[in-house]
């Protein structure tokens, strides 16, 4: 039964995404590794499941046009780093956030940005030992491919008002209809919404901002739309920042906290002389304008949808008064019937309160 399972998941994978392998129960995803001790070497489904992942690390050479995986072969040991001893103590903790990573409890994000944040010039060594470390091909995929937009051009991943990126596989949608929960063919799910606003925001600074040094701010207002919903006042917890939006007599200010550090500390020493760099200004005030002409959008989508609404009741409750008018007396008695069952009232009260 559960090579069954697996062999079904191998084939609904699309060609060229990385994806989990779920629990059939909990629909929790399980680390690769466990799943093949728990096939006790009749694990055949599950190297091909990894296969496919494989393949979605491929490129296929310009010259001699031959695919090859740019995954690395999983190893069990690695040479030593020679760290400076602030850095070399921070290893357990790197330990402690890769096996959570590796069992599906931390996102890739957090990984990558501690890596980058701490260990600065060495991660990129870092981040090349570990790697193979990981077993999981999955995860190892997922792990080889974060952080590569970070601080680079994006003119060309321009985005439009119908589009969507899954936050985890980080391919495209276009949604028709149907509520704003949504459902990857990689398994995550995700609020198309809040999706949406941060790929047509992304561009709003990120062309701007391509010098690597501008990489706080990049993560500062890359997750802008992921705040409580208020435009009067946003809260954005960004792990260790966290940004307030206020709305002070149509103009919006933006005021960073950093809670780990002395009052104001980050902002002074950080924030602060980047933000006066001409170009770094002239993107703020880009994306200023924008949370303007966003707020009024909100704004009138809130009353186009009061108007829609009463519209739609008004042309219900006129559909439903001529449907009346012109049905015999048994349909009407049957409706009658029908009405009292669905809503549990008397129907003369319906009638008088939402009919006629």
């Amino acid at each position: 039964c559960t090579k069954e399972f697996v062999k079904v998941q191998t084939q609904s994978v699309l060609q060229g995404l990385v994806v989990k392998l779920n629990c059939p129960i909990c629909i929790q995803p399980i680390n690769l590794v466990s799943w093949h001790e728990r096939l006790l070497g009749n694990d055949d489904e599950i190297l091909q499941f990894e296969e496919r992942i494989r393949v979605s690390c491929a490129v296929t050479c310009p010259s001699c046009h031959d695919a090859e995986t740019m995954l690395p072969d999983p190893r069990e040991s690695m040479p030593p780093l020679k760290l400076p001893t602030s850095l070399a103590r921070r290893i357990q903790e790197l330990k402690t956030l890769c096996g959570r990573y590796c069992r599906h409890h931390l996102h890739i994000e957090e990984l990558y940005l501690f890596i980058h944040d701490i260990f600065l010039q060495y991660s990129s060594h870092i981040l090349e030992t570990i790697l193979p470390l990981i077993h999981d091909t999955e995860r190892r995929a997922i792990c080889h491919t974060a952080g590569h937009h970070t601080g680079g051009p994006r003119a060309s991943l321009e985005s439009t008002e119908d589009i969507a990126q899954c936050p985890e596989c980080k391919l495209h949608f276009v949604k028709s209809d149907g509520c704003d929960s949504m459902n990857c063919f990689c398994g995550q799910y995700f609020s198309w919404q809040n999706e949406r606003m941060s790929l047509r925001f992304y561009p709003a600074y990120m062309e701007t901002w391509t010098n690597p040094n501008y990489a706080p701010l990049v993560k500062y207002f890359s997750t802008i739309f992921g705040g409580n919903g208020k435009e009067e006042d946003q809260l954005i917890d960004l792990g260790h920042i966290v940004i307030s939006i206020q709305n002070q007599s149509g103009v919006i200010h933006l005021e960073f906290v950093d809670p780990r550090n002395t009052p104001n500390k980050y902002l002074r020493e950080v924030v602060i002389p980047q933000c006066k760099r001409p170009e770094i200004r002239k993107a703020i005030r880009r994306v200023i304008n924008y949370l303007k002409d966003l707020m009024w959008q909100r704004r009138w989508k809130k009353v186009l949808a009061e108007i829609e609404s009463d519209m739609i009741a008004r042309n219900a409750k006129e559909y439903w008064e001529n449907h009346r008018a012109n049905i015999s007396k048994d349909d009407k008695e049957a409706l009658d019937e029908e009405i009292k069952g669905i809503f549990g009232m008397d129907t003369d009260y319906i009638n008088k309160t939402f009919l006629f």
